[in-house]
């Protein structure tokens, strides 16, 4: 992509984007999940593209094309849920949900307006009390009794669900339906391109609260030992990390430093862009925790891409409001990835570096949540 139209809104990956930008929360993605399947159903008579959904509910894409038999696997990795509510309880027109992942809470969450997801259903509801002293659970009122609570329900907030207004993009939920959305586009250039590379673009669940489906493909080593990670998310914006001046190059999180290894590849790559005139950024974003840090835990050599987001789960001015991330961030990131698998075949590797960390307890306490919802749109 020329670097003259990495303002265009109308690029691959933000038509990607808009079609995977459907309501999710923790443990309630399987509107996103069709709708990847969906996207990725026209590459299933390619030779060596594979679509599986392991048994939590993780989508693992692949593309296995490698031209030498040792070359490490690039790996993007990617969540498709947003912080939510869990319903509860239901008394009358009345629902009490909890909060799942990381909206705002006190004042700027009593009178946000919510949608109940019932399916192909949607009630409109408000919330509009605490249900406890920690800010935990909320009471909804709902426009019309919903004729029962069923496990598959769940709630989101009632804010924008995609909208292009260049040079942004506005939505419920750019975290982590970006990163989706980036992984998607680059698979696709890749098996259009016949890049001789293996490839895997890796969509998890229940990252929102506490990096449950990362954790569940690294324990049962679905993406290969071999593999150099990329997570891709979508991180709030820092003073040196600002919307409009490209992907960043995440060097580690709130937790630690990322593989400089796998950081070696975006480097090379985003220097053969920078002499195009595509920008790309660099920096530890410590706004938040990503899956980068359960791969490295799991021993893989993994670092990190994160497009700068406004508005980070939701926090507005006082009230909840739909993030916002620039159109040539998400552009830059295709192009860095894109540059990298080209580069792959040729790259030298350092020693790996590991980062011990058991994070097991975690998911095995909420595991059966990730196989208790049932599958469909």
């Amino acid at each position: 992509m020329p670097a003259r139209t990495m303002l265009s809104s109308r690029s691959r990956v933000v038509t990607l984007l808009n079609a995977i930008s459907r309501p999710a929360a923790p443990f309630f993605e399987t509107k996103v999940q069709y709708a990847i399947r969906t996207i990725c159903r026209s590459h299933l008579e390619h030779p060596g593209f594979q679509l599986i959904e392991d048994r939590y509910g993780n989508l693992i894409a692949s593309f296995h094309n490698a031209a030498k038999p040792a070359m490490p696997c690039l790996a993007l990795i990617a969540h498709m849920d947003h912080p939510g509510f869990d319903l509860l309880e239901i008394d009358g027109n009345r629902i009490k949900a909890a909060v799942m992942g990381g909206l705002p809470r006190g004042d700027d969450l009593l009178n946000t307006k919510v949608l109940i997801i019932d399916g192909d259903t949607v009630h409109q509801g408000c919330i509009r009390e605490y249900a406890d002293t920690e800010q935990k659970l909320v009471w909804m009122d709902l426009d019309r009794p919903p004729g029962g609570l069923r496990r598959h329900m769940f709630a989101v907030p009632d804010l924008e669900r995609f909208k292009v207004d260049p040079p942004f993009i506005r939505g419920r939920a750019m975290d982590d339906l970006a990163g989706c959305a980036i992984a998607l586009a680059v698979l696709e250039i890749v098996i259009r391109k016949n890049i001789p590379i293996d490839l895997m673009a890796v969509f998890h669940r229940a990252e929102e609260v506490g990096l449950i489906g990362a954790q569940a493909v690294c324990q049962s080593r679905a993406v290969p030992p071999h593999a150099l990670v990329v997570c891709l998310e979508a991180s709030k914006a820092l003073e040196n990390a600002q919307p409009g001046n490209g992907i960043v190059i995440r060097t580690g999180d709130r937790i630690c430093e990322f593989d400089r290894n796998a950081e070696r590849l975006l480097d090379s790559a985003a220097e053969q862009l920078d002499r195009k005139g595509v920008k790309t950024q660099k920096h530890r974003m410590t706004g938040g925790t990503c899956e980068a840090s359960i791969y490295l835990a799991h021993g893989y050599e993994t670092t990190a891409l994160a497009v700068p987001l406004l508005n980070y789960h939701n926090h507005g001015e006082g009230k909840l409001e739909p993030e916002i991330i620039h159109v040539y961030d998400l552009n830059s990131g295709v192009e860095l990835l894109h540059k990298a698998a080209v580069l792959l075949p040729a790259m030298n590797y350092l020693q790996r570096f590991y980062l011990k960390e058991d994070r097991k307890k975690r998911f095995d306490e909420v595991k059966h949540r990730l196989t208790g919802i049932s599958k469909g749109p």
